[in-house]
């Protein structure tokens, strides 16, 4: 219908503009508007603080919602002036709800229950008033609060301008600029707690180890894994590390990503196009960057793909044990065939086949032996388009895999419903493999960090 939302719209783009929670030590819940540069939690998804504030929805007709009390809903509503309703809150007569709410499914009209004792109702439609007159007859519509935040530089130091006074989050905000730190905006009178958050999704809420009351600046890289923008990085035990600074006025490197290893060293092609390291020519000679996504720096839980395999973005949006515990890794970090023109793996399975792949995989396998190594995960999950070249290269049974010196338990992709609860168990073990730091100071870095790879 016209009235349809469709499916949750993913971005096409790799900005890191967002918004996302985060609690802190007496389990206070503070939403934090990252800018583009970050730094932002590793796979964090794109969305708005209005996105956020009365729950999160993952996927169309999937919401979960905050048990938010009646004064905090209110705190984040505001009298609608529209005569249509568009992603708003519409107060149903209790003697109405059972029948609005069918009506809502029968349109495929999205349609949540915020409040039962208040008939508070999240909807996502329009023109609800000429499709449903009876319904919507004398109904009080009310908006979500906007929250525009405008970031100046005066004198060298960052000013922040906000539309938004009662709000019962902690909100701060990150400069565009990450050499300027994370800065709180306010003080609620009646902060939402991380309790009123349902389990598991309360799991995808990072904890910090601060007070949000006596925090007015904060550094979540200090203890939060981060992707964000920096100068000269630092390359330490094939991982990657940057310069950001701290409340108390001293600088850290911080943990950027643990998946900066150097190809050259496995790459069977190397002699065949005359490279003496890997090469970046940008449109005259590159070989295709392969995706990966990381969701922890202790990751129990590896699932190895093709090189060709596409990033889903579902696995940023959904509450799910098993991929918050991963690494989602291809079978080879780039595809060893210099191609031009710059390309990412998604984009040239007309240049390079499956078969290809499989055949790279045979050659350069001890990288994703050293991989699976450096990470020694709990269990393993195979694409389906990874399967076929594992399957010809390493040991397998029905159950476990043998690669190097150790062997697996594996499951495929397409079998993860089927063995949830077990995987999950596996997945809640503890870490076992190499341990990254993710903050490193000035003065260790310079110690420790005198090769690029050590």
């Amino acid at each position: 219908t016209d009235n349809m939302k469709g499916q949750k719209e993913y971005p096409a783009t790799h900005s890191m503009s967002t918004a996302w929670y985060a609690a802190d030590e007496e389990g206070n819940v503070a939403i934090i508007d990252y800018n583009d540069n970050g730094p932002v939690p590793w796979e964090t998804e794109q969305t708005t603080i209005e996105d956020l504030v009365l729950g999160h929805e993952e996927e169309f007709g999937k919401f979960i919602r905050i048990n938010l009390t009646k004064e905090q809903i209110f705190e984040l509503l505001e009298d609608s002036h529209r005569s249509y309703v568009y992603y708003s809150v519409i107060q149903i007569d209790s003697a109405q709800q059972q029948s609005f709410m069918k009506k809502m499914k029968d349109a495929q009209i999205f349609c949540v229950l915020i409040s039962e004792e208040e008939g508070l109702f999240l909807i996502d439609g329009y023109d609800l008033e000429n499709a449903f007159p009876e319904m919507m007859q004398n109904k009080r519509i009310y908006d979500i609060k906007e929250y525009d935040i405008d970031e100046a530089c005066k004198d060298g130091k960052i000013v922040f301008k906000c539309n938004f006074q009662s709000v019962p989050y902690f909100i701060y905000a990150q400069p565009y600029n990450p050499d300027f730190l994370t800065e709180r905006l306010n003080i609620p009178d009646n902060p939402v707690k991380l309790d009123q958050f349902p389990e598991p999704f309360r799991q995808r809420v990072p904890r910090l180890p601060v007070r949000f009351r006596d925090t007015p600046k904060l550094q979540i890289a200090e203890w939060i894994p981060c992707s964000f923008s920096y100068g000269e990085p630092k390359h330490l035990n094939g991982c990657e590390y940057g310069l950001l600074p701290k409340p108390d006025g001293q600088e850290v490197y911080a943990l950027s990503t643990i998946d900066d290893i150097d190809f050259f060293p496995y790459c069977s092609e190397k002699e065949k196009h005359h490279c003496t390291a890997c090469i970046f020519d940008h449109y005259d000679r590159t070989c295709p960057n392969t995706t990966s996504s990381t969701f922890t720096h202790k990751p129990t839980v590896m699932m190895i793909v093709s090189p060709l395999w596409k990033k889903d973005y579902k696995y940023n949006t959904c509450t799910d044990i098993i991929t918050l515990h991963s690494i989602i890794l291809p079978y080879l970090p780039k595809i060893p065939k210099p191609l031009k023109g710059l390309f990412f793996s998604e984009e040239i399975k007309d240049e390079v086949s499956q078969l290809e792949t499989d055949e790279y995989l045979k050659k350069c396998r001890r990288y994703l032996d050293d991989m699976v190594a450096r990470y020694r995960p709990r269990v393993i999950i195979i694409g389906e388009d990874a399967y076929k070249g594992l399957s010809n290269v390493y040991a397998m049974d029905k159950t476990s895999i043998e690669i190097g010196d150790e062997r697996y338990p594996f499951y495929r992709e397409n079998d993860i419903e089927t063995h949830r609860k077990e995987i999950e168990r596996l997945a809640m073990l503890p870490y076992r493999g190499t341990e990254f730091p993710i903050v490193i100071s000035k003065e260790e870095m310079e110690r420790i960090g005198k090769g690029r790879y050590d």
